[in-house]
């Protein structure tokens, strides 16, 4: 009986779950090489999701992209201004700097996150409003990037 069990656990989850066309978040981290440019940085949560925790390895390792991960920064003590600064510092040295879609909306990634640090979501938002959406770029499923640029001064 347990042989049984786990030949069907290996040809019924495992083994599918380890195809790349069957992977959702590797499929992302391939859409964000081919859609961005190199050099680029994505901001994610990095917590609270699957896509979200896996997608801090996947992006830089299968998509080639450096990421701001909010959660390792916001726990080194990271704020708002800080994280303002180093985004425009990285656009005023030509990098394109993308926002992971789980960053925008509510979710379980952005909740998880303003758990973790004791945010306030309407403040968190609002920081997201403050640079100028330059382009959508679409991912997998209902992920997509934004693209944002300085605000006009």
């Amino acid at each position: 009986l347990v042989l049984v069990v786990g030949l069907v656990n290996f040809f019924f989850r495992v083994l599918p779950a380890n195809r790349l066309e069957n992977n959702r978040i590797y499929q992302m981290a391939a859409a964000i090489r081919q859609k961005t440019e190199p050099g680029s940085i994505v901001m994610i949560a990095g917590c609270g999701s699957n896509p979200s925790i896996y997608s801090k390895i996947y992006i830089p390792y299968f998509g080639h992209r450096n990421v701001y991960i909010l959660d390792w920064m916001l726990g080194k003590g990271f704020r708002f201004q800080d994280l303002k600064d180093k985004i425009l510092q990285d656009i005023s040295e030509g990098n394109s700097v993308y926002i992971l879609s789980e960053l925008l909306k509510p979710g379980k990634a952005l909740q998880h996150l303003a758990r973790n640090h004791d945010l306030d979501l309407k403040k968190f938002l609002d920081f997201f409003n403050g640079f100028e959406p330059e382009k959508k770029v679409p991912l997998t499923g209902d992920y997509y990037l934004i693209e944002v640029k300085a605000p006009e001064q």
